[in-house]
């Protein structure tokens, strides 16, 4: 992803900052999306229910804590790692 340059431009005001930022921040999470969609090839990948719905209710909470900063002007970044519990593949067998 292309970095969006958090640095204020000379003469820039703070609606032309936002739009800028907003803009290329949108595309990229909206490639984000895109790209995780590509994980529904079932002849790529094998999931199960469970771990897709567990997958979009992470997203689906980041976008609603997102939008509430806007609401109730929470300003609080939260920086939480998506992960699934370790698959059997990966647990140590004793």
């Amino acid at each position: 992803m292309a970095k969006d340059n958090e640095e204020r431009r000379p003469g820039e005001s703070k609606n032309a900052r936002f739009t800028r930022l907003a803009q290329t921040r949108t595309t990229n999470v909206l490639r984000s999306i895109r790209i995780l969609g590509n994980l529904s090839n079932t002849s790529n990948y094998s999931y199960t229910p469970e771990q897709v719905k567990k997958m979009f209710e992470a997203v689906r909470d980041q976008l609603d804590i997102a939008e509430r900063k806007f609401d109730a002007g929470a300003r609080k970044a939260v920086d939480e790692e998506f992960v699934f519990e370790p698959t059997p593949e990966k647990r140590k067998t004793r």
